[in-house]
């Protein structure tokens, strides 16, 4: 935007980090339900992704990500991790 003399405003700061992350829980319900194959278990993931920073700390998150009951996807999130 060269019409704008303000370095500031003319260009679109991007930043791009690449991470790994793991997280685990517990699934506990003192109601077994048969449907529920996920009650009482132990429930992990982990996976990769790419983070896209911009302004106003704007994130695009895109993560691969892999469960222990053999589930995996890719996902897409458009906000600001807390």
């Amino acid at each position: 935007m060269n019409f704008i003399r303000t370095e500031k405003f003319n260009t679109i700061p991007i930043a791009i980090y690449i991470n790994m992350f793991a997280d685990a829980g517990y699934a506990r319900s003192k109601y077994n339900n048969e449907n529920n194959t996920l009650n009482n278990n132990i429930l992990s993931g982990y996976g990769v992704g790419i983070d896209v920073v911009s302004y106003y700390n704007l994130v695009w998150r895109f993560e691969y990500a892999f469960t222990n009951i053999g589930k995996h996807g890719f996902f897409v999130h458009f906000s600001s991790p807390i």
